[in-house]
């Protein structure tokens, strides 16, 4: 059985690959050089301060003036790696 986590879409897509296959288990994480993330989710994961928010409205304004939002509005990242060699949960 496989999880598989797709960070190259927006949103970011989850999957059960293979679920007759009990015998093992596994998560793939599909990784591209960036990822979109909307500007909703940013906010909802962001501080409940208006401050920041209009922040972040400036920093998603400057993202569209440069070509860095798709045609939904997600904006786009980048992808960095971090290995930490640790056990995660995912719920």
């Amino acid at each position: 059985m496989i999880l598989r986590l797709d960070l190259a879409t927006a949103p970011p897509a989850v999957s059960l690959e293979q679920p007759e296959e009990l015998s093992s288990f596994k998560a793939e994480v599909v990784l591209g050089s960036h990822t979109w993330v909307s500007p909703a989710a940013l906010e909802s994961l962001g501080p409940d301060d208006a401050e920041w928010r209009q922040r972040l409205a400036a920093t998603i304004a400057y993202a569209r003036e440069h070509g860095w939002t798709d045609e939904q509005g997600n904006v786009r990242a980048h992808v960095e790696l971090v290995d930490e060699r640790a056990d995660t949960a995912v719920e």
